[in-house]
């Protein structure tokens, strides 16, 4: 059989969205230890925009952070995000879940903390593992400190650890 070519051109729009965040913290939590998170975005693409297809992407995301109440700053995070589309891209799909990017910056990831990937991200899976005009994809997190080593080397180098943390999750 005859592979079917994916389609090619211009994919341009104009994407509104809303967030609104009400995420705490504390000094020694990794990240965000209570609260919760929603992220809401409607893509519009279309040729008076300059794209070579017509589409309508809805998309958002819902988060939740449940600090435990026992000892340390563990918590119990959960990431629900969703998204159709109307389909311009039939062959490709408006979305797709995937592993980490071939171009994933690890430095600065580290840098910010992050855990939580890109809306879309299946840890453990290659780029493209799954594409589509839908999607809903639900993650959950547990993490617990192991060590608070907060120690740094010299004033020249601004290398320095702050934490050991453990995570259990499943997407």
């Amino acid at each position: 059989p005859a592979a079917s070519l994916p389609e090619v051109g211009n994919y341009a729009g104009l994407v509104l969205g809303i967030s609104y965040s009400g995420l705490e913290g504390t000094r020694f939590a990794y990240r965000s230890n209570k609260g919760r998170d929603l992220d809401i975005d409607l893509g519009i693409y279309d040729p008076a925009l300059g794209s070579d297809y017509q589409d309508l992407r809805v998309d958002a995301t819902f988060g939740q952070r449940i600090g435990m109440p026992w000892r340390g700053q563990q918590v119990l995070a959960f990431e629900l995000s969703g998204g159709a589309s109307a389909g311009a891209l039939a062959r490709r799909g408006a979305f797709g879940l995937s592993g980490l990017s071939t171009y994933q910056d690890t430095i600065r990831n580290v840098l910010n903390r992050v855990t939580w990937s890109e809306t879309g991200r299946l840890r453990g899976y290659g780029a493209n593992a799954s594409r589509g005009r839908y999607f809903g994809l639900l993650q959950t997190e547990y993490r617990t400190p192991v060590l608070d080593v907060d120690r740094g080397i010299g004033s020249a180098v601004p290398l320095a650890l702050e934490r050991v943390v453990f995570s259990m999750f499943t997407d």
